[in-house]
């Protein structure tokens, strides 16, 4: 593939960002003096590097283009649900969660990982909990550090026309790279450094794009023609339509008519509170890389906690 200017830009800007986080991987590796350390970051991560690191790493990808592909292809309302659901269920992890994990790790022998944590809290002296959890996180993780690995074969492959598996590999070892050697630490600062480019990119693209598009009334015009396309089209996949409605008024039969209506009422009642339920489901879950911000988390920040009950 041909390199133009635009191209050599942004190479020049990948080879001097995975400078910069090798060097705070290197930075970091010489900070580590304990395994706390290591893992944990010494439990030290002030709450602005945790907050965006956990969500830098929790919805990076999906929220740039996930999320976008919802809103194109169900509407903006889906969209909008979900983001919702996704807010209310982040907020109440952080509010339930994360203080009372902060504390117990510390009172469970200062477990450093959820595995560890887990038999030390229920006393598994033969750590099966430890190996089930152990399982749990390898089954599920595999593919996603597998995914995030292939994105980046994917994007040097579609850029710069290289070689999709040499690509992936390289990008590999640079991320396992300052991983292994800073630890949770230099994982955290580079997620800092990816939330802020994200930022400034979802704040750049959205004010480009308005102005490309001629202005939030032309913006909000073609979402209203949008909404009108995703709903004929999702009337011609057999769901209840307009084009259904009108007929059975045609037909004067408000019975049916009546059971049509609650019936698409039920359905789109059923979409919302499943969207909703997905963010609040969220609150639940036992994704370690998001748990592991809350273990790491300064005591400052969350104030005093009622005493929790003795372990027995």
């Amino acid at each position: 593939m041909k390199m133009t200017t635009s191209n050599i830009c942004i190479l020049i800007s990948i080879i001097v960002y995975l400078a910069v986080v090798v060097y705070i991987g290197v930075a970091f590796s010489r900070k580590n003096k304990t395994t706390d350390d290591f893992y944990l970051g010494g439990r030290r991560l002030g709450p602005f590097v945790t907050a965006m690191s956990a969500e830098a790493s929790d919805m990076s990808s999906w929220l740039l283009m996930g999320l976008p592909g919802v809103a194109y292809v169900t509407g903006l309302a889906d969209a909008f649900w979900t983001a919702a659901g996704l807010a209310i269920g982040t907020y109440i992890n952080w509010l339930i969660v994360a203080k009372r994990l902060r504390k117990y790790t510390v009172k469970c022998k200062n477990s450093t990982t959820i595995p560890v944590f887990f038999s030390n809290r229920y006393r598994d002296d033969k750590n099966i909990l430890s190996l089930i959890a152990a399982i749990v996180i390898i089954v599920f993780f595999v593919p996603y550090t597998a995914s995030g690995f292939a994105a980046c074969g994917k994007l040097f492959h579609s850029l710069f026309g290289a070689d999709y598996m040499t690509a992936m590999i390289l990008s590999a070892l640079v991320i396992v790279c300052y991983t292994l050697m800073g630890g949770f630490s230099a994982v955290c600062t580079t997620d800092l450094v990816q939330s802020i480019v994200m930022s400034i990119a979802l704040v750049t693209v959205m004010v480009f794009g308005i102005s490309k598009a001629g202005g939030l009334g032309a913006v909000a015009v073609a979402g209203h023609d949008h909404e009108i396309h995703v709903a004929r089209r999702i009337d011609r996949t057999g769901q209840v339509g307009h084009e259904d409605v009108r007929a059975l008024e045609d037909a004067d039969d408000q019975r049916i008519l009546a059971a049509v209506i609650l019936s698409d009422a039920r359905a789109k009642l059923a979409d919302l509170v499943s969207q909703l339920l997905f963010g609040e489901i969220y609150f639940l879950n036992i994704v370690s890389h998001v748990i592991s911000h809350f273990v790491s988390s300064s005591q400052s920040l969350f104030p005093a906690a009622r005493r929790f009950p003795a372990f027995g």
